[in-house]
């Protein structure tokens, strides 16, 4: 005997939860058993290839296998006999504590035991299969997924020896024969054929033909008969525990996904060099020999990890991400990122990523936020649709509190003050309090409030919601909406952005009336703003007169007191800082002073159509630019209508004077018809430049076209004539 002192003894790894066959050295009971190989008939030598020194320090016996094996089955036999928990049960070898809980996180992955490590229902229906956890775990799974008659072949495979036979002499011819059986996408298939072969075999031939044909497919016929024996004792557990068989054969899916819940630490998604990234960070290969090697899928299961010079996959099978989620649904580990309100569909989303023992299954899968975490994607619904708007729910509640807000943030346009309307956060904070706490999606309010009968006036906001505090120092009066113009009433439009071009006041002006707007008038058309102005302005002075207005808001408030009065706030400025200031300061020079650009108004100049034709804030410019356009606008052309019928009056009285309006600027027109079918048309108008303006802005074809249907004869005959109408 030729002893080396090495053996490969199988040990159960915690950390990789796998068992290894590890090369070690041999106890010296085991050497000595080796020696005895040698005189059993006769004397005999025993050439041991270690020195003696190494002989007497290795362990006197082998580890025992309780403390080198999974303990799984025997916490689940224990808990069913009632015993104590295993660290406490009075083991001859106590096998470490790892092994213990590593024993209970299996039965865990399992559903055999709770949190708790209490024995559960499922446990119950395990312990009382004469298998392995986890495939007792499978054969109730296969129940549920209609493919036990399929299960109990390969549990049965599974608990006895592989039949296959590859002798030394004949691998080729084995492996030929043995490719005949086999699934290139499933080792268990594999199995099922084998199985499927064997019978139909044994209907049609002898006992002794069978042995032959065995032979010739290189399969153990003993342990095919032990293989048969087996799965007959299963088939008889499962009929006492109420398992019934399928009838019809199982699906690949089924069948998989009832695998899948006995080894998901079998588990693996493919890499690089055909490397797969097992759980908890364990990488194998699939061993040679089996059809999946030569064209590895992306993901599989094995049934069997093993350890030896690197890990190998065997017994293993292609399997879909979604089946494994679904059979280690209570093991998942899920993580959620950006939560955000999906406005078309009406929810709140969220992207879900899962994973298995550090295998990322799925990611940034949108999914409804609300199953998760129902208060946060409620915030988020009414700060993204209630709030912000970004929903197209209709409710009379939003439309009352979205009017109320732009109200009040008018209000800070006008005061130019961000500290009026309550955040963000308060409105929201308001919605939370008054909403039923199941509302976190469009479909849930818009159901709520098909229930209610009435208008839900709780939902209802009020100034005292919105307002941070009292607006004592406001007065609609001295921001007015409109300001007057020769009669007409021009919009004023309030806007507090610093950034934007428009920021501080826009009057818009129909073309025809810009030139009777006055810019040393219109600088001080909002009276709220005339201390600002002021005290801006006598900051902008040279320094040598602005030292006789220190301090400078004490002289703005005066300054602002006696201007209340004056028509011409501009002129009587320069006039009041020439008195007090010692200095001649003219109404030219105030208007080149720099002062912040808001209290300057922005002048947006449009055409009796609605369109831009101009805009800013320098009124003399804007006025050289329109006329400039009216100037190179090509003439229209004169359009005469032709009638025989009209040759005598038949329309009635006509009105002394008819009022017209368009786009802002209100109108007088005269109208009279003569028999003779000529008409005049007469526009009542301030001054001479006024009627130049309107003249070439041609508001006189506006005028013609606005008379009363009556009058289409002269409608048509001096539509386009601009010298014919003067």
């Amino acid at each position: 005997v030729v002893d080396s002192g090495l053996a490969r003894i199988s040990r159960y790894s915690v950390r990789g939860k796998v068992q290894r066959l590890p090369i070690e050295k041999i106890a010296q009971a085991s050497a000595d058993q080796r020696k005895g190989r040698c005189g059993r008939v006769a004397e005999g030598i025993c050439i041991r290839l270690y020195d003696e020194d190494d002989f007497n320090a290795r362990d006197a016996f082998t580890a025992p296998e309780i403390q080198r094996t999974n303990l799984a089955s025997v916490i689940l036999k224990l808990a069913m006999l009632g015993l104590p928990d295993p660290s406490e049960f009075p083991f001859i070898d106590p096998p470490e504590m790892k092994l213990i809980n590593d024993g209970y996180r299996l039965l865990q992955e399992l559903k055999a035991v709770d949190e708790s490590r209490r024995i559960t229902s499922s446990g119950k229906q395990i312990a009382a299969l004469p298998l392995d956890p986890r495939l007792a775990r499978m054969l109730l799974a296969a129940d549920h997924h209609r493919c036990l008659r399929e299960m109990l072949i390969i549990a049965a495979f599974l608990s006895a020896q592989d039949p296959r036979e590859r002798p030394q002499e004949a691998q080729q011819k084995a492996d030929q024969h043995h490719a005949s059986h086999a699934d290139l996408r499933s080792d268990f298939l594999t199995v099922l054929a084998i199985w499927k072969r064997f019978h139909d075999s044994a209907e049609q031939l002898s006992g002794n033909q069978l042995r032959k044909w065995c032979r010739e497919q290189f399969l153990s016929f003993i342990r095919l008969r032990e293989w048969q024996e087996v799965h007959s004792q299963l088939r008889e557990a499962v009929d006492e525990l109420g398992l019934r068989p399928n009838q019809m054969d199982a699906n690949y899916a089924d069948l998989h996904q009832a695998i899948l819940t006995g080894f998901l630490g079998g588990i693996g998604t493919l890499e690089e060099n055909r490397e797969y990234l097992g759980a908890r960070s364990a990488r194998f290969v699939i061993a040679p020999g089996t059809p999946l090697a030569s064209k590895p899928p992306k993901w599989v299961v094995a049934a069997s990890l093993m350890e030896t010079t690197r890990m190998y996959a065997r017994m293993v099978a292609a399997v879909e991400p979604q089946w494994i989620e679904a059979a280690g649904e209570h093991l998942l580990k899920r993580s959620y990122s950006e939560p955000h309100w999906e406005a078309q569909r009406g929810f709140v989303a969220a992207l879900e990523s899962t994973a298995l023992y550090g295998l990322v299954l799925s990611a940034k899968r949108r999914i409804n936020y609300a199953s998760v975490a129902p208060q946060e994607a409620r915030e988020i619904f009414i700060r993204a649709a209630l709030v912000e708007g970004q929903s197209d729910i209709k409710a009379d509640f939003l439309t009352h509190n979205r009017a109320l807000i732009h109200q009040v943030e008018a209000i800070e346009a006008r005061i130019r003050r961000r500290d009026v309307l309550v955040d963000e956060q308060a409105q929201v904070d308001f919605y939370l309090q008054h909403l039923p706490a199941h509302i976190h999606s469009a479909t849930a309010l818009n159901g709520w409030l098909r229930e209610q009968r009435l208008e839900v006036q709780s939902l209802r906001m009020t100034l005292k919601d919105l307002l941070r505090r009292e607006l004592a120092e406001f007065d609609s009066a001295t921001y007015p909406e409109f300001v007057e113009c020769n009669g007409n009433r021009l919009p004023l439009h309030y806007k507090f952005e610093p950034a934007d071009v428009d920021d501080g006041v826009t009057v818009t002006v129909p073309e025809p009336l810009l030139a009777a707007l006055k810019p040393e008038r219109l600088a001080w058309c909002v009276p709220g703003w005339r201390l600002e102005r002021i005290t801006e302005t006598l900051r902008a002075l040279p320094k040598a007169l602005r030292k006789q207005f220190v301090p400078i808001p004490q002289f703005a408030a005066q300054a602002l007191q006696e201007l209340a009065t004056q028509d011409n706030p501009t002129h009587w400025l320069a006039q009041w800082i020439t008195q007090h200031g010692g200095t001649v300061f003219n109404a030219d020079d105030l208007q080149a002073l720099s002062i912040p650009t808001h209290l300057n108004p922005y002048v947006r100049v449009e055409d009796f159509s609605g369109r831009m034709v101009a805009q800013g804030r320098d009124l003399r410019r804007l006025l050289r630019e329109t006329q400039v356009a009216v100037a190179a606008a090509p003439p229209q052309p004169l359009v005469m209508a032709q009638t025989d019928n009209l040759r005598a009056w038949d329309c009635g009285d006509l009105p002394l004077a008819h009022e017209v309006q368009r786009n802002g600027v209100r109108f007088t027109v005269y109208p009279a018809l003569q028999d003779r079918g000529d008409s005049v048309a007469v526009v009542e108008l301030s001054n001479a430049v006024q009627a130049e303006q309107v003249l070439l802005g041609g508001v006189l074809r506006l005028l013609v076209l606005a008379l009363p249907q009556q009058y289409k004869f002269a409608r048509q005959q001096f539509a386009g004539n601009r010298e014919l109408m003067l």
